[in-house]
């Protein structure tokens, strides 16, 4: 994932059922790609 989204285009699209960590990655994906800890 991270591959596809350090092209051109800044989005992306988290799809998949309820209660598969959706929103950890939205919220921790930022830190992770500037190369912080989340």
């Amino acid at each position: 994932m991270v591959e596809s989204i350090q092209g051109t285009s800044h989005e992306i699209v988290l799809a998949g059922p309820p209660g598969t960590d959706k929103m950890f990655v939205a919220r921790h994906l930022p830190a992770y790609l500037l190369g912080r800890s989340g």
